[in-house]
């Protein structure tokens, strides 16, 4: 059993992410929107890296237990923008008809396909030791040829997707409230993804799990947020 700072601040992002879930809950019953729940979907995917890399500080480093975690982990945030992506395009989806609709709903598939995918390399591939930071175990997963950057451009370019989806409904809406919403969330979703490219170097993941969290809760609050009567 060994916690370094990595281990708590993953601790911190679980139980922020804890709350974040329960006041969507507590929307969702209040409201029945369905894409609230797929909301707190997506804030659930980040509670598990949370509880999951926080979880990593009861087994020694570089054990199998550390690396099983680690697969855990990282199949849930190659998951994260699939989720995103059903919480922007299925509204688009559902207010167009004929082929713009049917084009909508092949993006979606493409976009589970891959993060399935991805996922799979993930949870199977070969996981590499690199070295131990803080008492946090950092590794690498190749699958076959394709090495680690191959396997991460997938959520990656998924995630521009994303955000991408974003700046449409940015530039698609008149209402103040809602055009204020989607700067927000754009905003949001741009200092996660900051954050996550932070991840990918160990002296910087303190900052990069901070950045991440501070992102996600930017998204909830927008989300939470009520439109004035």
């Amino acid at each position: 059993m060994a916690f370094g700072l990595v281990h708590y601040v993953y601790l911190m992002v679980a139980l922020l992410m804890s709350v974040c879930m329960l006041l969507l809950i507590r929307r969702y019953l209040q409201q029945k929107n369905k894409m609230t729940l797929v909301f707190t979907l997506f804030i659930l995917s980040y509670l598990l890296v949370g509880f999951f890399y926080f979880g990593r500080g009861f087994f020694g480093l570089n054990t199998d237990e550390s690396e099983l975690i680690y697969r855990a982990g990282m199949a849930c945030t190659a998951l994260t923008p699939a989720i995103l992506a059903v919480f922007m395009f299925y509204p688009m989806m559902a207010e167009r008809q004929g082929a713009v609709a049917k084009y909508i709903a092949v993006l979606l598939f493409v976009v589970w396909v891959l993060t399935l995918f991805s996922m799979s390399m993930l949870s199977l591939g070969t996981v590499i030791h690199s070295y131990s930071f803080d008492y946090f175990d950092v590794y690498y997963t190749t699958f076959g040829p394709i090495p680690y950057i191959g396997i991460l451009g997938i959520p990656i370019g998924i995630a521009l997707v994303d955000a991408l989806a974003i700046i449409m409904m940015y530039l698609r809406e008149s209402d103040y409230f809602y055009k204020m919403r989607a700067m927000f969330l754009l905003v949001g979703w741009l200092v996660v993804l900051a954050g996550q490219t932070l991840l990918l170097e160990a002296s910087t993941l303190v900052l990069g799990a901070s950045l991440t969290t501070i992102g996600v809760l930017l998204m909830a609050a927008t989300i939470l947020r009520r439109k004035p009567t």
